[in-house]
């Protein structure tokens, strides 16, 4: 038996854009997917979800249909590395599903974990990327930057770049503290990714490509605010992202409702985080106005979540 866990992700800049090329600041959060594996004498592969159900691979797939892409990732890991063996994962997650904190990558991410750790295969937090882009693309539709695998992989508070080659730049501890509100309205990462923004592009596509220009600049300044620890202007710059992400069609009234309860009672910025139309919004806070952000988002009808970020990836 081998066991493994690793986070969540919150976007503070650059959600939709990576996709298209542009830069994103992402942290991970204290949120955990954790995956139990043991290897089998008989060639099967089993996974139980107590969010999601069960799954079996014999000579066919059977059960939970949104498990079967995690069939897909595990016979390919023993194919790959010609392991002749079948698989018991037992999978738990403290991530809402559908909610836009990477539930989905979390998965990937301790399931890749586990099974090194299984077989002896030592691969590094650096090159799950390369394992999981795969399967994180098909989850997402068929579009993905891949950024949360490199997120909940490594951990930390970063900057990644794909402009010319990919490029992460770690960013210490995060300066400030947040409040994460969950509309409880689950919505699957294709609904946008894949479905909503494609058509909106092909519809007005100088309407999302300038979005998505302006996203790159308020990504770049928010880094620059954050090497500076200037959460005020930090702020601002996620407000504004939020606006564009509303613009584009992309916010939902109940986290519309949390944005501006938020802002109402003090925080700094407040925007959704993830795909958008449902899932999450945080809030930036320091210290003194933690509580009263979180009291006024609850009372604008969101589950509050207070959690550590920039935490460590795999473990």
């Amino acid at each position: 038996m081998a066991s493994c866990s690793s986070p969540g992700n919150l976007f503070l800049f650059g959600e939709h854009a990576v996709v298209y090329g542009k830069p994103v600041i992402i942290t991970s959060v204290n949120l955990r997917a954790d995956c139990k594996i043991k290897s089998l004498s008989q060639e099967k592969i089993k996974i139980s979800s107590k969010e999601l159900g069960e799954a079996l691979l014999t000579k066919k797939k059977r059960g939970r249909k949104d498990l079967f892409i995690l069939l897909d990732l595990c016979q390919d890991l023993l194919l790959k590395f010609k392991i002749k063996k079948g698989l018991d994962l037992i999978i738990k997650s403290g991530i809402p599903v559908a909610s836009g904190l990477s539930s989905s990558t979390a998965t990937l991410c301790s399931i890749l974990g586990a099974f090194s750790k299984l077989f002896n295969l030592g691969i590094k937090p650096e090159n799950y990327y390369n394992h999981l882009i795969k399967y994180q693309k098909i989850i997402h539709g068929g579009k993905a930057s891949g950024v949360e695998i490199i997120s909940s992989s490594q951990g930390g508070f970063n900057y990644v770049s794909f402009k010319k080659k990919l490029r992460i730049k770690k960013l210490g501890k995060c300066p400030f503290k947040i409040v994460i509100g969950d509309s409880g309205i689950k919505t699957k990462t294709a609904k946008t990714v894949k479905n909503f923004i494609p058509k909106l592009m092909k519809k007005s596509p100088k309407l999302v490509l300038k979005s998505f220009d302006k996203i790159e600049e308020l990504t770049n300044e928010g880094l620059k605010a954050v090497l500076k620890q200037d959460l005020i202007k930090m702020g601002r710059l996620v407000n504004e992202n939020q606006i564009i992400l509303s613009r584009l069609g992309l916010s939902h009234p109940r986290l519309d409702r949390g944005i501006k309860a938020a802002l109402n009672a003090g925080a700094y910025g407040a925007k959704l985080s993830g795909k958008g139309q449902g899932g999450v919004m945080f809030a930036l806070v320091n210290q003194s106005s933690q509580e009263r952000v979180a009291k006024a988002i609850k009372n604008a009808g969101l589950k509050v979540i207070i959690t550590k970020i920039g935490i460590e990836g795999i473990k």
